[in-house]
C-alpha cells in the first residue's frame, strides 16, 4: 500500500476529525515522525495493531502497538507480541515487550516470558526480561532462569535473575541464593541480587545472614547498603519477634560511618513504619548537614502522620460512640431514680 498523511490543527480540548479514505487502511499512525510531545492512547483495532507490531516503520510505532495489544489482555494479542519478539531488531522494543508481558498477568504471558528468558541474548534486554518475570510464580519460569544461570550470563543479568528466583517464594532455590549471597564478586553486583532474592523469598531463615552482611565489616562497601534494604523488605513479612530484631538493627545502623548504609537504614525504618524509631531518626538528623538530614526529617514527619491517622477515630464512629454514651447515662440516671 501507499502512505498517506494529513495534518490536523488542534486548538481545543476535544476534536472530532473525519478523514475520507479510498479503502480500508492497513495501518494508522498518529504523529508518525514523532514531532509532537504527547502521550498517546489510541487503539485502531487488533488487526491493525498486529500489523503495526511487525511492520511499524519506527521504534515508537512498534512500542505503541506492543502496549495497546498487551493492554487488551487477549490471548491472540499476547501471542502476537511473543511471536514478534524474535524478529524485532531494536533492543528498546524488546524491553517494552518483556515489560508488557510482566504486567499482563495471563497464562499466555507466563509462557511467553519463559520463552523470552530462553532465547534472549542481548545484555541490555535480558535483565529487563528477568525483572518482568518477578511478577509470576511459575515452574516454567523458574526452570528457564536456572537454565540461563547454568549457561552463564552477565553480572547485571545474574543479579536480576537471582531476584526473580527469590520472587518464586517457597519454590525459590533457597540454598543457591544463600550461597550466592555469601560469595563476593565484581563490585558485589551478583551478590546484591542474591541478597535481594533472599529477602524476596520472605523466609525468616535468611535473617541471620542478612544481619551479618549489613553490619560493619560483614560485606563490601557496595553490598552493605543492599543488605540493609533487604532487611527492611524482609521485615514486612516476618513475625513480630523477627521484625523487632530488624528494627533494632536498623536503629543501630543509623550510627554507621558509611553514609549509604545509614541512609538505607533511615529509608528502611520508614518502610517498616517503625514509629518506635522516631527518636533515633531525630537524633540522626540533628547530627547531619541539611542535605543529609532532610531524608530522616521527612521520614519522621511521615511516620508521625501515619500514627496520627491510625489513632484517629472516624467522625461517624465518634458520633455513634457519643450517642451510645448519652443513652447509657440516661439509663443509669433512670435506674438511680
Amino acid at each position: 500500500g501507499e502512505w498517506h498523511s494529513q495534518q490536523l490543527h488542534v486548538d481545543q480540548a476535544h476534536h472530532t476529525f473525519v478523514m475520507p479514505m479510498p479503502a480500508a487502511p492497513e495501518m494508522i499512525l498518529f504523529d508518525p515522525d514523532g514531532d509532537v510531545l504527547h502521550k498517546l492512547s489510541f487503539n485502531p483495532g487488533d488487526d491493525l495493531l498486529r500489523r503495526q507490531l511487525v511492520e511499524g516503520p519506527t521504534v515508537l510505532a512498534r512500542i505503541h502497538a506492543v502496549k495497546e495489544l498487551a493492554a487488551s489482555g487477549r490471548r491472540p494479542n499476547i501471542g502476537a507480541i511473543v511471536d514478534a519478539h524474535g524478529a524485532e531488531t531494536h533492543w528498546g522494543v524488546r524491553c517494552v515487550m518483556a515489560e508488557a508481558l510482566g504486567k499482563s498477568n495471563s497464562a499466555a504471558a507466563v509462557a511467553g516470558l519463559a520463552l523470552l528468558i530462553a532465547v534472549e541474548r542481548d545484555p541490555l534486554v535480558l535483565p529487563v526480561v528477568f525483572e518482568a518475570a518477578e511478577a509470576y510464580r511459575d515452574e516454567a519460569i523458574r526452570r528457564a532462569i536456572l537454565q540461563r544461570l547454568d549457561e552463564g550470563i552477565g553480572y547485571v543479568a545474574t543479579q536480576t535473575a537471582y531476584v526473580a528466583l527469590g520472587a518464586q517464594r517457597e519454590d525459590a532455590p533457597y540454598e543457591l541464593l544463600l550461597a550466592a549471597a555469601e560469595r563476593p564478586g565484581f563490585n558485589g553486583i551478583e551478590q546484591i541480587g542474591a541478597i535481594r532474592g533472599l529477602a524476596a523469598t520472605r523466609r525468616s531463615e535468611a535473617l541471620p545472614l542478612l544481619l551479618r552482611l549489613a553490619r560493619y565489616g560483614g560485606s563490601s562497601y557496595y553490598v552493605r547498603p543492599a543488605a540493609v534494604r533487604a532487611l527492611a523488605t524482609l521485615g514486612a513479612h516476618v513475625e513480630t519477634r523477627e521484625r523487632t530484631q530488624i528494627v533494632e538493627a536498623l536503629v543501630e545502623l543509623l550510627r554507621d560511618p558509611v553514609y549509604q548504609v545509614a541512609i538505607s537504614a533511615v529509608i528502611g525504618l520508614e518502610t517498616l513504619e517503625a514509629d518506635s524509631a522516631i527518636a533515633a531518626l531525630e537524633a540522626y538528623a540533628r547530627g547531619k548537614v541539611r542535605q543529609e538530614a532532610v531524608v530522616a526529617r521527612r521520614a519522621v514527619d511521615r511516620l508521625r502522620k501515619k500514627g496520627e491517622r491510625a489513632g484517629q477515630i472516624p467522625q461517624k464512629e465518634l458520633e455513634d460512640l457519643r450517642n451510645q454514651v448519652r443513652r447509657l447515662e440516661g439509663e443509669v440516671a433512670r435506674m438511680k431514680a
